[in-house]
């Protein structure tokens, strides 16, 4: 039987030494995993681990419970295979039952489909995803009710889900315990916009990223009007607006958000805007104004 450091060395390159390991990559190689796994408490500093699953992976030859227990003790668990398939094999084998955090591509709607038949999820706090989904990804996670208890953090972009998958996420109430949500390029039209950004829903979210999202400067300064997110620290609205020529020029709220300390708006905002910002009586405790790249 090998030993530790003849193991070690096998995976690992010169230069790098167990106390030091920060992160590493990993296809479905029992032994190493397995290895990971029984040693875990010789890599104190290890938080990120990247998995890439394959057509050809043997994932009967993992041993389950080893498993999770290594993928659940990362804080940063990265997901990318070749295929959605590939993804979706390592989802049903219960392989990311006790994940803290988990960013999975290539995602889609059959793969949104997996994860929600395969929890509930009881550790996860961070979900990122993106790329290929369409409304019914955001539908079937807002329909989850019991799929993700702990999540804090979710992370929906570049995706197709228009203004149903926005109104979707905006009205599940299992979402409330979020306090950071990012719905970037999806396309959600005034009113999506209208509905994330006053979601009674949303009552503990203090980040919010909607950038690329670009609609008319109307939709943009109605969903802005309307905004009411009691708890909102951080706002990112960069690249809401198509022609410069219709970049908000004037203050467009009409309700207060007293702990609202930044906001990033360039190619949302004309620069002229910002002295209205800066005085505005529903912003005022505003630090950070970003009109321009």
């Amino acid at each position: 039987m090998a030993t530790f450091e003849e193991t070690w060395r096998e995976y690992f390159d010169e230069d790098e030494t167990p106390e030091t390991l920060t992160s590493t990559s990993t296809g479905c190689v029992p032994r190493l995993l397995h290895f990971l796994a029984d040693h875990r408490d010789r890599f104190p500093e290890l938080e990120w681990l990247g998995i890439y699953p394959q057509e050809d992976d043997e994932l009967g030859e993992l041993d389950l419970e080893r498993v999770q227990a290594l993928l659940g003790s990362v804080d940063a668990l990265e997901v990318e295979g070749e295929e959605p398939e590939d993804v979706i094999a390592w989802i049903e084998a219960g392989l990311f039952a006790r994940a803290k955090a988990l960013n999975i591509s290539p995602f889609n709607d059959e793969v949104a489909e997996a994860i929600v038949n395969a929890g509930p999820f009881p550790h996860l706090e961070t979900l990122q995803a993106g790329f290929d989904g369409s409304a019914q990804a955001a539908v079937l996670f807002a329909s989850a009710s019991q799929a993700f208890p702990a999540l804090k953090a979710l992370d929906m972009f570049n995706m197709r889900l228009g203004a149903k998958g926005a109104k979707a996420i905006a009205g599940a109430q299992h979402f409330s315990g979020l306090t950071s949500l990012r719905l970037s390029h999806i396309n959600p039209g005034q009113a999506g916009l209208t509905a994330l950004l006053s979601s009674p829903v949303f009552e503990n979210l203090e980040t919010l990223t909607l950038s690329y999202n670009q609609s008319k400067a109307s939709a943009w300064k109605k969903a802005l009007a309307a905004m009411s997110l009691p708890s909102l620290v951080t706002l990112n609205i960069e690249s809401g607006i198509w022609e410069p020529d219709e970049y908000l020029r004037e203050d467009p709220f009409t309700v207060a958000h007293p702990r609202l300390t930044t906001l990033s708006a360039h190619s949302c905002f004309d620069e002229s805007a910002e002295s209205a910002l800066r005085a505005s009586a529903y912003l005022p405790n505003l630090e950070t104004l970003k009109l321009t790249e």
